[in-house]
């Protein structure tokens, strides 16, 4: 079925090329009839000659070729990118077939030749029937210089679908009409006509001469330039400060389940660029056959600025960093304006080069041009990965943003309080619809994030689950691989009162624990998240040894299903009170990493975070910091065999100066990104309009990095299976070691690791190349 379709597409594509092309004749010569001027155009080589019937071509004994050029001056062969095509229309007689004689050809581009009484096209296309000798017959070709669309014999195609031109197609187009030496063949030539035709289908010939779109010149008056940045790369407004290149040229690649990104940057010149609009295309497989990748997976966000407000370099600049809904803008001269982009590639995708086209528009002025390589892998990331996260979302913060005055009335809030009460706030679960949330969560899982809050905890006998227990299974099948039930921080030191607490907690698990057990999730991690560091509280510890036995003893004994999951670095005192220890990435050292590989050969695991701290020279998510910080971190992840990454909120917004206020809000005034003395700490994502998150850049190269961590995982049991012994073998599996170790070059330890964009980009495109090699070895 797939592939009757696929010829349905390209006899539509031929037809189109065919019959609803408007010509514009460049020459016509009827040999029969030749005018002094055309005899002057034409070139006669060896036993070539005029005649009354014709033109006159035959292979002889002699060392000459009989050869006749038409040497009409004519431009370079159109490249096609603005649609056009040449159409080389030819009638001649076969009087004599002989073997890759009656040669009929146009630079290199195309060259249609007899082989016996079979047309070949390009030495390679046969036709689908055979001459007669002593017939007349008319040919058309309608070609670029990189593709050849359509070849008719007598109006009947003979192509199934577009083809590659022979070599490469530039030159003159002059024809050449010839019957070598040795082929012992004849041709009587009628006439020859060249127009220039309109292709329906301008993206066809686009794709095939991609590797050179768009067409510059060298003295093009251009009112503004196009430039590319690796997504690593913060690129500031100033436009004396822009680090991208200026290639037209983008190429990225990316498995299937992933999302791969790049910046586009509009760089005006001597004037103001007003209402610029950026769009995709659809993009083309190479192949020719395999279905579009659609502009609809392609997201597009111009990049919006956020001043600092704190101590770092460039105290007080704008930094790039909140994505902005894809909406017209205006640039300055002397400022530069980045466009982010996000392909989707879906599990699936047919594995290699997709091509199309992206177009930069402004009022009154030339539209531009740049070319869009995606490389689609053989493989796809999986739907739940391996790298457990728990990347905190305030439910009652999202919230108070929209609903202010409902959410202050439901929680009882005046314009002083803070933000904890936010956390546990089932009280506003109706504020927003539903559709909202599911939203929400849509986009965590599209940046591999579980959706969750690890601070709700029990009031009333009711906690605040982050997804809510109907929309855990929507949520599963879209990737979360693990969430929080519950925060447990203290129990009373009254008998009494300690006696209701774990009563209280126990109902609420109890309220879970059918549901957990009837889903079954193998590859899911169900926590609660319990005093949160606690060893930083020494004037408590005291207190701390109390209640930690007191409450964990209880859940162990009553729901072993659940784990439970601290925010602090390991110690023996409560070894065999927690699940999961989750220190902070400075605390996990060369000193200690032993006591954490005894720890995970226990079976307890280790997980990470980061919050205000560490600070430099260790990577975090700071705007200020350099723009690989977010994605080298799932990189240390595995290099120091972690396998969680906590982060303890992505929407902390500041009440007093983000949503608790009178005044008008973001963004109708600056963004205050002063978070516990730093810029933007726990601010992941932005408050778009109705409830819309906007990811910051921040955000996309943490997924970034996530999905190199799953590609690694990927190859690590890619490693683990019996490969047959061979020398090539052996060096694949050694290359792949080294990567799995993750080379000093690319991180050396938590505080050492690189600055370049290309080093990060280099070792994932090396991941994939050996999953894919390791993948076919398996097979």
């Amino acid at each position: 079925m797939h592939k009757i379709d696929t010829m349905k597409k390209f006899a539509t594509l031929l037809l189109l090329a065919t019959f609803c092309l408007c010509a514009q004749q460049l020459f016509h010569i009827d040999f029969t009839k030749l005018t002094p001027e055309q005899k002057a155009s034409l070139k006669l080589i060896g036993d070539s000659e005029l005649l009354p019937e014709g033109a006159r071509t035959t292979s002889n004994t002699k060392e000459n070729h009989s050869i006749i050029t038409i040497t009409q001056p004519v431009n370079e062969i159109p490249d096609g990118f603005d649609g056009n095509m040449l159409r080389a229309t030819w009638t001649f007689v076969p009087t004599k077939f002989g073997g890759w004689g009656n040669d009929f050809r146009i630079a290199s581009a195309m060259v249609m030749e007899m082989t016996g009484t079979i047309p070949t096209l390009n030495a390679k296309y046969s036709s689908k029937k055979s001459l007669t000798p002593g017939k007349a017959y008319t040919m058309t070709c309608d070609f670029t210089k990189y593709i050849i669309t359509s070849w008719t014999i007598d109006g009947v195609e003979q192509l199934e679908k577009p083809q590659k031109v022979w070599m490469n197609g530039g030159g003159k187009p002059n024809p050449a009409l010839a019957d070598f030496n040795d082929t012992n063949s004849e041709t009587i030539w009628k006439s020859v006509a060249l127009e220039l035709v309109k292709h329906k289908n301008p993206k066809l010939l686009i794709q095939a001469g991609h590797e050179d779109y768009p067409p510059l010149k060298m003295d093009a008056k251009l009112d503004f330039l196009i430039g590319q940045a690796n997504p690593m790369v913060k690129v500031f407004r100033e436009a004396q400060d822009y680090q991208g290149t200026f290639s037209r040229q983008i190429k990225i690649a990316a498995a299937g389940r992933e999302r791969e990104s790049f910046q586009l940057v509009v760089f005006p010149l001597d004037k103001q660029l007003k209402n610029v609009k950026v769009t995709a295309s659809d993009l083309h497989h190479a192949d020719g056959e395999s279905p579009d990748f659609p502009a609809k997976a392609i997201a597009i966000h111009p990049v919006g600025y956020i001043r600092t407000a704190n101590h770092g370099r460039r105290q007080g600049w704008q930094w790039p960093d909140v994505l902005m809904p894809n909406k017209p803008f205006d640039v300055e001269p002397g400022f530069v304006q980045p466009v982010w982009f996000t392909v989707d590639v879906p599990h699936g995708a047919v594995p290699g080069d997709y091509m199309g086209v992206i177009t930069v528009e402004a009022d009154g002025l030339q539209p531009q041009s740049a070319a869009l390589t995606l490389t689609v892998r053989s493989f796809s990331l999986p739907v739940r990965g391996k790298l457990k996260t728990a990347f905190c979302i305030c439910p009652g913060m999202w919230e108070i943003w929209y609903k202010p005055d409902e959410v202050k009335k439901l929680l009882n809030m005046t314009d002083q309080t803070s933000h904890g009460v936010l956390y546990t706030s089932y009280e506003c679960e109706n504020v927003l619809p539903k559709e909202k949330w599911l939203e929400m969560y849509d986009f965590l899982l599209a940046h591999r994030l579980s959706p969750t809050v690890i601070y709700s905890g029990l009031k009333n006998g009711r906690a605040r689950t982050v997804p809510a227990m109907e929309d855990m299974q929507y949520c599963y099948d879209r990737g979360m691989n693990a969430t929080c039930l519950l925060n447990v921080n203290g129990v009373s030191q009254d008998p009494e009162k300690a006696k209701k607490d774990l009563e209280a907690i126990h109902n609420w698990l109890k309220g879970w624990e059918g549901f957990v057990k009837e889903k079954n999730w193998k590859d899911f991690t169900w926590y609660i998240h319990s005093y949160d560091e606690t060893e930083m509280q020494t004037a408590r510890r005291d207190y701390f040894d109390y209640a930690i036995p007191v409450t964990h003893s209880y859940i162990q004994k009553h729901f072993p299903w659940v784990k439970l999951e601290t925010a602090n670095p390991y110690y023996e005192r409560h070894k065999d009170l927690f699940d999961i220890w989750t220190p902070l990435t400075n605390q996990i050292n060369e000193k200690n990493i032993e006591t954490y590989r005894k720890v995970q050969a226990g079976g307890q695991e280790v997980w990470a975070y980061v919050c205000c701290g560490p600070g430099k020279p260790y990577a975090n998510f700071f705007i200020d910091f350099p723009g690989v910080a977010p994605r080298i971190l799932p990189w240390q992840f595995f290099q120091y065999k972690i396998t969680g990454f906590l982060y303890y909120l992505v929407n902390h917004y500041q009440p007093t100066e983000n949503w608790n206020m009178n005044a008008p809000k973001w963004p109708d005034r600056p963004w205050n990104p002063l978070s516990y003395n730093t810029n933007s700490d726990g601010i992941l994502i932005y408050p778009g309009p109705d409830a819309t998150p906007l990811a910051s850049t921040r955000l996309e190269n943490l997924r970034d990095g996530i999905e190199d961590f799953e590609a690694l995982e990927i190859l690590k049991e890619l490693v683990a299976k019996e490969i047959p012994k061979s020398e090539e073998n052996d060096k694949l599996l050694k290359e792949a070691n080294e990567l799995l170790n993750v080379p000093q070059e690319l991180s050396k330890n938590w505080k050492e690791y690189t600055k370049d964009p290309e080093v990060i980009v280099n070792a994932r495109a090396k991941t994939d190349e050996l999953i894919q090699k390791l993948q076919d070895i398996s097979k």
